[in-house]
């Protein structure tokens, strides 16, 4: 899955966050109602069961009812097969490989790359996914043992610090070119960062931008002038009308 530039779509690809236009994250419902929305991409969170079954959630523990806890990692997949709010990974595979859409999967624990990578096969998606939720010794790890693992490298605020803008831009020229080196799909940072000669910059390296979290129209529209590839939002069916009238005016 290369890229290309100038990009292949007319404005910037509409990741659904988790949870998106009101649903329950990492839901059968919401991977459903995305799949009708026809969203761009749909973001799952991917936890590892105890016993290597991959789990949708986004917290590193389920609670139950009654106080009780499971840490997802340290209990077995039978313990969550009778939980209607959860699914795993397969099922979730087994919804979205009749539609269109393209898979963020944000790795909430990197042992869980090889069982993904797996099912990504046996389903074949290979072409319609990436993982995110990677920072460097993460990334370093899935190209090791999966050369061919399509990865989004993530940047995080605190990264670049509460230092001179002089120091982030040689901080963040680091990261790009480290980015490069990890063979990275895409860099993906909080749009605040995502200015327009950041972006020029990764793309210059052929690294495509994601930017996260955009649900407003004004932050929309300066990414979208920026020339961020992707963005996250809750909001994918207000963003898509939003850019479909700039495109119309």
């Amino acid at each position: 899955m290369n890229l290309t530039y100038p990009r292949p779509w007319s404005h910037p690809l509409l990741t659904a966050h988790s949870g998106a236009e009101g649903f329950t994250p990492n839901s059968q419902e919401y991977i459903e109602g995305m799949i009708a929305a026809k969203v761009d991409v749909i973001e799952i969170d991917v936890h590892i069961t105890s016993d290597g079954l991959p789990l949708l959630h986004h917290d590193p523990a389920v609670s139950g009812g009654e106080g009780e806890e499971w840490v997802i990692m340290d209990t077995p997949s039978q313990v969550f097969q009778q939980n209607a709010h959860l699914i795993f990974l397969e099922e979730a595979f087994a919804l979205l490989k009749p539609s269109s859409l393209r898979i963020n999967i944000d790795i909430k624990n990197p042992q869980a790359v090889a069982p993904i990578l797996d099912a990504v096969e046996r389903h074949g998606l290979q072409e319609r996914y990436w993982f995110s939720g990677l920072h460097p010794q993460d990334v370093r790890n899935v190209r090791k043992h999966w050369p061919h693992g399509v990865c989004m490298l993530n940047l995080d605020v605190e990264f670049l610090g509460p230092l001179s803008w002089d120091y982030r831009e040689k901080t963040y020229r680091s990261y790009l070119e480290e980015a490069v080196e990890l063979q990275a799909y895409m860099v993906n940072m909080h749009h605040a960062l995502c200015t327009a000669e950041w972006v020029d910059l990764a793309h210059e390296l052929n690294l495509g931008v994601s930017a996260w979290t955009v649900d407003t129209e004004d932050t929309a529209q300066l990414m979208g002038l920026h020339g961020v590839d992707a963005m996250t939002t809750n909001r994918p069916l207000q963003m898509e009308g939003f850019f479909q009238r700039i495109e119309k005016s």
